[in-house]
């Protein structure tokens, strides 16, 4: 295996986790809504919440990563200096107890070691799996995301979850396939065509697997994997395509 394709598995490894999370944020609350009544609120208003929350909070980090990155690399910069002067410090203080430590000194260098290797390994990771465009622009994928999830919510409630699947599993399975199996790519995309093909089988199977018709699951996963395809920006727009799609056409089968 390639190191590149290591890279784009471990990429959209936690890119899927990220987005299965933010399905939790649509169960979860339908699971307390006993509770939730009590103090006037409801499943939908929680999770409406949480969606706004983790959109502002994306935009948040996304403003600092484009408009003050060395502010951002200062930060860091502090923290890890900060750590260093703590532990600086007991090292210090116990030196100055009338009988030294020895096992509590050798325990805390063996802490600040794991810590600056967890670190560093931490780093190398972003590092390596990070695009070319998110060193410039930030993590804007993840802000899009958020957003068109938010919208879907407000504009097709429940079949946001279609959307956020499509999201976890087409755009994670479509680029590892084409990188693995080649093949014809098809006109004006970097996706291939046997890499589309199994996507959107994959996909329709998990459709139907959910209750959906299985016409509509093998429309609504067709689109899926053609806007996924083509799209410019495939976080902002499969979610609301696909949360659209399911809305529009599950009623009429």
């Amino acid at each position: 295996m390639s190191d590149s394709l290591k890279t784009l598995i471990i990429r959209k490894s936690i890119h899927t986790t990220l987005c299965l999370l933010l399905l939790v944020a649509l169960i979860a609350p339908k699971l307390y809504a006993g509770v939730l009544a009590q103090y006037g609120s409801s499943p939908h208003e929680v999770t409406t919440l949480i969606y706004s929350l983790v959109c502002f909070s994306c935009a948040f980090v996304n403003s600092f990563q484009v408009r003050a990155p060395l502010l951002t690399e200062e930060l860091r910069r502090r923290i890890v200096e900060a750590r260093r002067k703590i532990f600086e410090g007991l090292q210090v203080s116990l030196q100055r107890t009338p009988v030294p430590i020895k096992e509590l000194s050798k325990l805390i260098r063996d802490v600040e070691m794991h810590i600056v290797k967890f670190e560093t390994t931490v780093t190398s990771i972003i590092s390596s799996i990070e695009r070319d465009y998110e060193k410039k622009t930030g993590y804007i994928g993840a802000t899009f995301g958020s957003l068109s999830v938010l919208i879907s919510y407000i504009l097709f409630n429940e079949y946001v979850m279609y959307g956020i699947l499509s999201l976890a599993i087409v755009d994670a399975l479509s680029p590892i396939l084409t990188r693995v199996l080649n093949g014809y790519t098809i006109p004006h995309s970097k996706t291939s065509l046997p890499a589309m093909f199994i996507t959107a089988f994959v996909f329709a199977v998990i459709l139907v697997a959910l209750g959906l018709e299985p016409t509509v699951s093998v429309i609504v996963a067709s689109i899926a994997v053609v806007t996924e395809a083509y799209s410019p920006e495939d976080n902002l727009t499969l979610p609301l395509v696909v949360s659209a799609a399911c809305y529009v056409l599950a009623p009429l089968f």
